[in-house]
This record gives C-alpha cells, sequence and structure tokens, in this order.
C-alpha cells in the first residue's frame, strides 16, 4: 500500500475536523462516498485505487476537507471533478457574503 497516501490522509486531513466554512452543510468526504456509491463502486475498489485501507477511507470520509494531492488522486480514480464542485462552494459562499448573509463561526 502507499504509505504516503495513508499519511496525508490521517494527518495532514485530522487538523481540519469538522469546522467546515463551506455553505449550505457541503462535507467533501461525504461527497466523495456519495459519488462512489452513485457510481457503483464500493469502498474496498477506491481504497485499492488508491493504494491504502479501508480504514483509511472511511477517515477521509469524515473530513470536510482534503489536501489537494489526494483529493487529486480521488479524482483521477473516480473520474469525477471534485474539484469544480468545492468551486461551486466558493461561488455561493462569496454570492452569500456580497449580499450580507455570513456564516459566523459561534
Amino acid at each position: 500500500p502507499n504509505t504516503d497516501l495513508q499519511a496525508q490522509a490521517t494527518q495532514r486531513n485530522m487538523t481540519y475536523k469538522d469546522n467546515s466554512t463551506f455553505p449550505n452543510g457541503f462535507h467533501l468526504g461525504h461527497r466523495i462516498k456519495e459519488v462512489l456509491t452513485a457510481d457503483g463502486r464500493t469502498i474496498t475498489w477506491l481504497a485499492h485505487e488508491l493504494g491504502c485501507t479501508r480504514d483509511n477511507l472511511y477517515k477521509i470520509f469524515n473530513h470536510t476537507f482534503l489536501n489537494t494531492d489526494l483529493l487529486f488522486k480521488i479524482c483521477e480514480v473516480t473520474n469525477h471533478d471534485f474539484f469544480k464542485e468545492c468551486s461551486e462552494q466558493l461561488k455561493i459562499k462569496r454570492k452569500k457574503s456580497r449580499h450580507g448573509i455570513v456564516n459566523k463561526k459561534v
């Protein structure tokens, strides 16, 4: 297995927790799992393609954010542009900000 990928999934992303700044409750890890399921792919398949364990994938699914290297690899193997979805969330956030609707952290 690709231990570098495992390290990225477990170490770098753990610092983000679930302090999402995405609007509308968008959660990147959950979205990846949704796309995987909708495409009829299994967690085992994705783990094999990424060279990591299923346990690491479950950790990935719990993160709102992922580092770009890992996300790029997931995009490649799933043939899905998650970067585009994140970009759309940024547009939504900017639009809300311009209209005075701001997500304030409590």
